[in-house]
């Protein structure tokens, strides 16, 4: 029964706003999210780095002197 009402349920559309009414907007959509969480260099948010697929970090923590002091995980 569960199934069946779910499946009824997500089959409907959202209700159009009357004339004159605006839809409410969004607030906050996940690439709006994803980019903020992008400036800041420590975050990783998808597996390439950003979109451009850069790949690059401008984080200084690890650097060619101390990178033989990491231990293996």
């Amino acid at each position: 029964m569960f199934s069946a009402t779910l499946s009824v349920a997500c089959g409907r559309d959202a209700p159009e706003p009357a004339a004159g009414e605006q839809r409410p907007a969004a607030s906050g959509t996940p690439t709006a999210d994803i980019r903020t969480l992008a400036k800041d260099d420590g975050q990783w948010v998808m597996a390439p780095k950003d979109y451009a697929a850069t790949r690059f970090s401008g984080l200084t923590e690890i650097t060619t002197d101390n990178v033989k002091n990491l231990p293996t995980v």
